[in-house]
């Protein structure tokens, strides 16, 4: 969220994407690593289309149900969950 910029910041990140803003994860460049630590149900093929190839998408949050992954987010990507 907006209030946790700073914040993230503060702690290192070199830039920060709020992924409820559409024009903003568009305008991504592919990443190497995604730290995802929502534990709320979440579209997490937004992300997987962030992630270059070979990049690691690591999953510290847990959903309450399982996450739908689209399978051509994954294997075109050659990224690792």
């Amino acid at each position: 969220s907006a209030g946790k910029v700073e914040d993230a910041k503060q702690l290192g990140a070199h830039e920060v994407v709020l992924s409820r803003d559409p024009d903003a994860m568009a305008a991504v460049e592919p990443l190497d690593l995604i730290l995802d630590t929502v534990s709320a149900d979440h579209d997490m093929n937004a992300y997987l289309g962030l992630v270059r190839r070979h990049g690691t998408v690591v999953l510290v949050g847990a959903p309450e149900s399982p996450l739908s992954v689209a399978a051509f987010s994954v294997i075109f990507g050659s990224k690792s969950l």
